[in-house]
């Protein structure tokens, strides 16, 4: 009998490993605030999204679209019976449409309380240029 609930456990314990990697939706999803600057060299955006590990933050470039995703686990019990709540939880999510001056293979990402910037470098053709005028 415990050789066949060794086995048990040994099943469940790989099918909790696979859950890690599932995606699931949350009942709520936020769009988080975001702030887009531009620089010399790069186009910076900063994106507010709190109580998000940055582990299970997804960050992609794909055809001109930069998505952001943040899962959030949950916070309370869920056999705790809530009194009130004010504040929402859920995942959040944004996508940005970006130009083709973007070096994709240059981009690069911070994650530091709560708050996610992710620079893109523009390209060199994308750079702003001085230009000498000649006169005679």
């Amino acid at each position: 009998m415990s050789m066949t609930n060794t086995a048990l456990e040994r099943v469940r314990s790989q099918q909790d490993v696979g859950r890690a990697y599932e995606t699931t939706k949350s009942p709520m999803t936020y769009r988080p605030n975001a702030d887009i600057f531009e620089t010399t060299d790069a186009y910076i955006v900063s994106v507010d999204i709190p109580g998000v590990s940055a582990d299970r933050i997804d960050i992609r470039l794909d055809t001109q679209t930069l998505t952001i995703n943040g899962r959030v686990e949950p916070r309370y019990q869920s056999e705790a019976r809530r009194l009130l709540q004010e504040y929402g939880i859920g995942d959040f999510h944004r996508s940005f449409r970006v130009g083709e001056n973007i070096r994709a293979d240059s981009i690069s990402a911070d994650y530091t309380d709560g708050v996610l910037t992710v620079t893109l470098p523009k390209t060199e053709a994308a750079r702003p240029r001085r230009i000498e005028i000649n006169s005679e």
